[in-house]
């Protein structure tokens, strides 16, 4: 018939009506939801209509009709929907009702679906940036009156478009949030570099104008 009740499933269950002067009907199948308590033990069924009778354990458990269509419809808002307990054996009702006794759910538990976004990890990106930063610095560390010409004012924009022309190759390697993230520490951590090495410049470049005059170097 389907995967929620199989031909030969199907064919257990007594027709309607059949157990309707039986005291204790028996229970042939159970369909339950697994994110709540709701449990339906059919005793009885019309093939033809897709009709069920039975026990319904709900927030008022209580004998009454429900239809195979309605079982096959629910989803809830994982997706999931209603199965056949494939392990359950054909059982007397007043026995099924035992089962509930000591259960005090009469109301559907509150189910709470948390979705959270994850944050991207960052860190090989920081990484990656602080080295181009100190490579790229590292390359024109030597090169003639390359920081000493350098504007304060421009060394951002400098770090930006340095960062600008390597991103280019890089691009495709990385989401654009990413590249944002690198380019931010790409630049601090450029113009912080620059900052650390101008004292220290300008210290070597008194030094070698104290140990050669103007003067001598013209002699030369």
């Amino acid at each position: 018939m389907n995967q929620l009740l199989p031909a030969d499933i199907a064919a257990t269950l007594p027709p309607l009506y059949s157990q309707e002067d039986v005291a204790d009907p028996l229970v042939v199948v159970k369909f339950f939801h697994p994110m709540s308590h709701w449990t339906w033990y059919a005793t009885e069924f019309d093939p033809l209509e897709g009709i069920f009778f039975g026990w319904v354990y709900g927030d008022f458990p209580e004998l009454g009709y429900f239809s195979l269509a309605e079982l096959e419809a629910v989803k809830d808002p994982l997706g999931l929907g209603i199965e056949r307990d494939i392990h359950f054996t054909p059982t007397r009702l007043s026995e099924v009702k035992k089962w509930h006794e000591k259960s005090s759910l009469r109301q559907a538990p509150v189910m709470i679906y948390l979705i959270v976004d994850e944050e991207p990890d960052f860190t090989s990106v920081i990484v990656l940036a602080q080295r181009m930063a100190r490579l790229l610095f590292a390359m024109n560390f030597h090169r003639a009156t390359w920081i000493s010409d350098l504007d304060e004012n421009q060394m951002p924009d400098i770090a930006s478009a340095a960062f600008d022309r390597i991103a280019v190759r890089i691009t495709p390697l990385f989401d654009v949030r990413f590249l944002e993230m690198a380019k931010e520490v790409f630049i601090a951590v450029f113009t912080s570099q620059i900052a650390e090495s101008l004292v220290d410049y300008f210290l070597k470049w008194y030094e070698q104008q104290q140990m050669h005059p103007p003067e001598e170097r013209g002699n030369e």
